[in-house]
């Protein structure tokens, strides 16, 4: 979606705090990555015990030992797409070995075949279905996937076996946050804290969770906390800015983001909260250089160039408007409010042919998208032609 931060009338800032929580979101989802390692090195060290075993028993042969050695070698060597393809082969003549089907999982979870993974993590439970490496694996997998309702009762799962595993009560907390269950997200969370008193990450996931809940002065309290142990971490700073912001202390959320971005000179969100609080505050041309710093520290940030577009159509410098919405169009060519404010800005510059393009093409992905608003406001525009 572009191109603008839509405003709760209420929370007019809240989308900030949206935008924060989500990526919090991912930090977590790649952390518990050690599980997967761990589950690679079962994968790895625990076949030879196993198929050593089974040789003896004459139900392993030389084949897959040889398959197994190439893999790891290839692996090693961040050749995932040829380690699989041995992995795989490996499958086919020992079709009950658990542990070849979660190296499979790994493989694909290394190439972002999420769905693939599942299916692999999943073969891995069917044949051995209480170990907890494969559960959290699938738990993982199916977080990565989007499907938050069946990744929470996977982790549940785990935590059934291993109640102290911290990284499936992190990643239930995750996905309970974003399935909106704050209750599940808490209890999970404060359970992390139990088990880590030191761990700062997850201060920031129960002071995410509490922006969520607009409990904005408990968020700071945690938030405050956490920057006492780590002053240079930029995501603090991002959500103290919004937190402070939601609760209408501009200039105390400003100067946040401006720490923020002070500490991570190469993070691009806080100059894009940066912008939105200028841009509120009718100082155009700061807030564009601020979009442009977001836009030139992520190129392919098509949020920041539809914002270098809004404000160089409000300050009615139309020209320059149509060069950041091309822009937008070059990034996502499917996008129609692209071509509806180009459609605008063109107008505005009586490239009369052009902007009518523009609206056609706009009100054409409208309609592909069901956006019947969006296919309205195309309407209007053209009626005045």
């Amino acid at each position: 979606m572009i191109v603008k931060f839509t405003r709760n009338a209420k929370h007019p800032f809240l989308l900030w705090s949206s935008l924060v929580i989500s990526t919090a979101v991912s930090v977590c989802l790649i952390a518990p990555a050690q599980a997967q390692r761990a589950s690679w090195r079962i994968a790895q060290g625990t076949l030879e015990t196993t198929q050593a075993a089974q040789s003896s028993e004459g139900q392993i042969n030389e084949q897959i030992n040889d398959l197994l050695r190439q893999a790891r070698e290839l692996a090693d060597s961040q050749q995932f797409a040829q380690a699989l393809e041995l992995y795989e082969r490996a499958s086919i003549l020992e079709p009950d070995n658990a542990r070849i089907f979660s190296g499979i999982g790994y493989l694909q979870t290394r190439q972002d075949n999420h769905l693939a993974a599942i299916a692999a993590y999943q073969r891995a439970i069917a044949i051995e279905p209480d170990d907890v490496h494969f559960l959290y694996a699938l738990a993982h997998s199916l977080a990565w996937a989007g499907d938050d309702a069946e990744a929470a009762q996977s982790y549940q799962r785990v935590l059934t076996l291993d109640n102290e595993n911290v990284n499936a009560w992190q990643g239930l907390g995750v996905v309970a946050m974003r399935l909106n269950d704050f209750d599940t997200a808490m209890t999970a969370f404060q359970k992390v804290a139990e088990l880590q008193p030191d761990n700062v990450d997850v201060q920031e996931f129960i002071a995410a969770l509490l922006i969520k809940q607009e409990l904005y002065e408990d968020a700071i309290n945690i938030l405050k906390q956490a920057e006492s142990v780590v002053p240079r971490r930029g995501s603090i700073h991002l959500n103290l800015g919004v937190a402070w912001v939601n609760l209408n202390d501009i200039d105390a959320g400003l100067e946040a983001f401006q720490r923020a971005a002070e500490v991570s000179p190469l993070d691009p969100r806080p100059h894009l909260q940066i912008g939105d609080i200028l841009r509120a505050q009718d100082d155009l041309a700061g807030a564009v250089r601020s979009y442009q710093r977001a836009a030139a520290l992520d190129p392919t940030s098509i949020e920041a160039q539809a914002l270098v577009g809004d404000v160089y159509f409000q300050k009615e410098d139309y020209l320059r408007a149509v060069v950041a919405y091309r822009e937008v169009i070059t990034l996502n060519p499917n996008e129609p409010e692209a071509y509806y404010q180009l459609g605008r800005a063109l107008q505005k510059r009586d490239r009369t042919d052009e902007a009518m393009e523009a609206y056609s093409r706009a009100r054409q992905l409208f309609e592909q998208q069901g956006k019947q608003d969006g296919v309205e406001r195309v309407e209007d525009r053209l009626a005045d032609f």
